[in-house]
Parts: C-alpha cells; structure tokens; sequence
C-alpha cells in the first residue's frame, strides 16, 4: 500500500500556557494537571471549530464517517504496548475533572481493561513523548483515526520578546494526518487552531 500520510510541524512558544498552568497548581491546587490535559483540550476545541477534520475513513465505501462527538484519544506507555484511550470530550470538561478523568484512563489502559467510554471512535490522538526527554518527533496515525499530535518536552529557547531577547519556553508539535480524509492545507489549519487555542 502506498504511503498516504503527510506531517507538519511548528514551534511554539508557549509561556502563557505555562504560566497559567502553573497559577492553576498555586491557586486551585491542581498539581496533577499537565501540559498533556492542556493540549487534550486544545485539540478537541480545534476540532470543534473545524468539523471536517474531526472524521474518519472508512474502507467499505470508501467513504468518510463524521464523528458526532470530540473526543481526543490518548497514546498510554502499557508495558511493551502502546494503548489509546479516547478522552470523551476534554474541551468541555474544567482541568480539574479532565486531570481526574485522564489517570482513571491511564490506570484502566494499563491495566487492560478500559471502560466502554474511553473506547468511543475518536479521529486524533495525542502523544506527548516530553517526559521522556525527547525534544521532537513524528508519530504514526492509528489506522482507524485520521490524525496523531506527537509533543516533545518544552524546550527553553532564544527568541526575540518584547523586552529583548530572552530565553522563552517552546513546544515542539508534529501532526501527522491521513491525506486520504484530511488535505494539507485542511491539516495547517488544524494545527493552527491547536496552537491558537494553546497561545490563549
């Protein structure tokens, strides 16, 4: 078969996301969220706004199927496995709950037994390799999802700021997309959104 998969990449700067993260954790004691929560609901709330992203390909056709729901699948470490949980919604849910929702999937992955909710159809998934260490990579689309977000740490860098230049925290993204559901320049405005939304 042939290759029908495109990548794009950005570097973003994320130092609001940042600091609001870390106002959440002093004020509302919300230290299990991660920038993984903040990047669920960047991606669902990207869906959102772009519809025609958020479904699948379906080979018995072919044809495409709309999802009805944003839900974001999440790539879990299970031992020698790679498991993904779809997160029902994370755009809708607030940090806390979302934080909550998110270890239950976890420890229910791990342990192989995920609950019917964490299973419904989801077109992206993403993968944050940050706490790894690893500064960037590129991730393969489930083959029953149309794309996957992989986030490598953030990674102080130089950049030119208003006060001068400063070291200024940035994130390394890569979406990788199926061509046969998503064009390129459907999937730059895609990850666009993700950024935008992350910038707020």
């Amino acid at each position: 078969d042939r290759d029908v998969t495109g990548v794009q990449t950005c570097a973003l700067p994320i130092s609001r996301t940042v600091d609001a993260r870390s106002a959440l954790a002093r004020t509302a004691g919300l230290d299990g969220v991660t920038l993984t929560h903040v990047l669920l609901r960047a991606a669902a709330a990207a869906l959102r706004a772009m519809p025609d992203v958020n479904r699948v390909w379906l080979d018995d056709g072919p044809r495409f199927l709309r999802l009805a729901h944003c839900h974001v699948g999440l790539a879990i470490a299970a031992g020698d496995n790679l498991i993904v949980a779809t997160i029902p919604e994370p755009d809708r849910l607030d940090l806390e709950e979302l934080a909550l929702m998110t270890r239950r999937a976890v420890d229910e992955g791990r342990r192989g037994r995920l609950a019917a909710a964490f299973t419904a159809p989801a077109a992206i998934t993403v993968s944050n390799l940050g706490m790894f260490g690893i500064d960037r990579f590129e991730a393969i689309v489930d083959p029953d999802q149309t794309a996957i977000l992989a986030v490598g740490r953030a990674v102080e860098r130089p950049a030119v700021t208003p006060a001068g230049i400063a070291a200024v925290p940035q994130l390394d993204l890569a979406l990788t997309v199926d061509h046969r559901t998503v064009d390129g320049a459907a999937a730059a405005r895609f990850l666009a959104a993700v950024c935008a939304e992350l910038e707020c």
